[in-house]
């Protein structure tokens, strides 16, 4: 694996596990809801596959952020997922940091002349 697939994939990692803790902030959500919400409210500018928000649930819910509960929604099965508390106070941390990050690559990439 080369060195910008290996940070690539670590980055879109960590942004997508924000981004889906962003989203469950405001309440349950089963998988493609989660999908859709993503890209819409990034102007299709971030989305993830289906292929990788399963696995990315699951590691969330081992690490006790989310929860999920299950449901019939007609007569098939539906998983919601949904913020612990954990998961609440690590989302607050996480967006400290990111507009830290966001401050100070500012400052790098724009120097004095960052966009208003």
């Amino acid at each position: 694996m080369s060195k910008t697939t290996y940070w690539e994939k670590s980055f879109m990692l960590g942004l997508s596990k924000l981004m889906v803790l962003s989203v469950l902030r405001n309440g349950p959500v089963h998988g493609y809801g989660i999908i859709k919400e993503i890209e819409t409210k990034s102007n299709q500018c971030c989305s993830i596959t289906p292929g990788s928000i399963y696995p990315l649930l699951r590691d969330l819910e081992k690490e006790e952020l989310i929860v999920s509960h299950k449901s019939k929604v007609g007569g098939r099965d539906r998983v919601n997922y949904e913020l612990t508390d954990a998961g609440r106070e690590t989302l607050k941390e996480a967006l400290r940091m990111w507009e830290i990050f966001l401050d100070g690559t500012r400052n790098i990439f724009y120097d004095d002349d960052a966009p208003e």
